[in-house]
């Protein structure tokens, strides 16, 4: 089966077959066993609700710079934020990797597009995000449908205003606020990379706790 699968990919010209496998699962030493090569590190983390640190979390959701404003929206984004808020989502690509993944180029009419396919899968995005000089400079997005469980999406700081708490403020509002709107949910599921040292700790003192470890394993098709 994988002879066939890669046969048909390099006669398409494809050059990488890329896979998530569990670390030491039978499914990473078959990729291993057949040239995979781990491409990245992953760490799954999970945010059990109804264990918060309410406390912790208002103190800090309240230690952001003064000059900062934090706003709120529940998919769709308001209109007057909407192109900044598509431009700070290209600085995904600025969180630490070693194969980083493909970020799409972020306009507008991505953003609401991606909302009406949330919509049309039942799902609904909460963002929290901080401002200056009317503009989003940083946010942070968790999005939830019918289910208990809630998944974390990206969450960016433009480079200009890193390391001054606005990480962790965020998160720490949006799970707050999260918690208020949707008391069904359970927990809130998060995936960073290894190498993304500065966010792993954001997690941790929110409140995620690792839950296990997954690689991306890249087999290169020689000869595509």
């Amino acid at each position: 089966m994988l002879y066939e699968v890669t046969s048909d990919l390099r006669a398409v010209g494809g050059r990488v077959v890329e896979a998530i496998a569990v670390v030491g699962s039978e499914g990473a030493e078959f990729a291993a066993k057949h040239g995979a090569v781990v491409g990245d590190e992953l760490v799954d983390y999970v945010l059990e609700l109804d264990d918060l640190d309410s406390a912790e979390l208002a103190r800090l959701a309240s230690a952001a710079p003064a000059r900062y404003r934090l706003v709120h929206w529940r998919d769709p984004a308001p209109d007057a934020l909407l192109d900044s808020y598509a431009h700070a989502k290209r600085f995904v690509s600025d969180a630490p990797n070693r194969h980083p993944p493909q970020v799409p180029p972020w306009t507008a009419a991505l953003v609401r597009q991606a909302e009406r396919e949330r919509a049309e899968r039942g799902e609904a995005l909460w963002v929290t995000a901080a401002m200056l000089d009317g503009k989003v400079v940083a946010f942070t997005e968790i999005s939830a449908g019918t289910s208990v469980e809630g998944d974390q999406h990206d969450t960016v700081v433009l480079p200009d205003h890193r390391r001054c708490g606005l990480a962790s403020c965020i998160k720490a509002d949006l799970i707050l606020r999260l918690r208020t709107s949707r008391p069904d949910l359970h927990t809130v599921g998060v995936t960073c990379a290894v190498a993304n040292t500065g966010m792993r700790a954001v997690n941790q003192r929110v409140g995620f706790l690792e839950s296990g470890r997954r690689n991306l394993m890249r087999l290169p098709l020689l000869g595509a």
